[in-house]
């Protein structure tokens, strides 16, 4: 199972989705890639894979706040993932997403 290849997802709010496109790329436990949220790209930082669970660090681009997201491959493809992210300050809220 390999968690290569573009994403688009979904963070659920309670004041509305939250939505980003999201490149990743794994090189053994290692994750690189780039996080897109209204036209703002960034690299993402602090990735790691372990098995069908995956991790990495970005930042709010409105805000700089820090985001760490916590995700897993819902199907043996990684075509579909879903997890956790803690926002500082503001708490955990779940997204959602697809390979696109």
């Amino acid at each position: 199972m390999s968690v290569n290849g573009s994403y688009d997802i979904s963070v659920h709010t309670p004041g509305g989705d939250r939505d980003s496109h999201l490149t990743l790329h794994s090189d053994g436990h290692h994750l690189t890639g780039e996080q897109c949220v209204d036209g703002a790209c960034q690299a993402i930082h602090d990735g790691s894979v372990h098995d069908e669970h995956f991790e990495w660090s970005a930042e709010m681009p409105d805000t700089h706040a820090p985001l760490h997201f916590s995700a897993k491959c819902d199907d043996h493809a990684c075509t579909i993932i879903s997890g956790d992210v803690h926002v500082e300050g503001l708490g955990d809220f779940h997204f959602t997403g697809h390979k696109s």
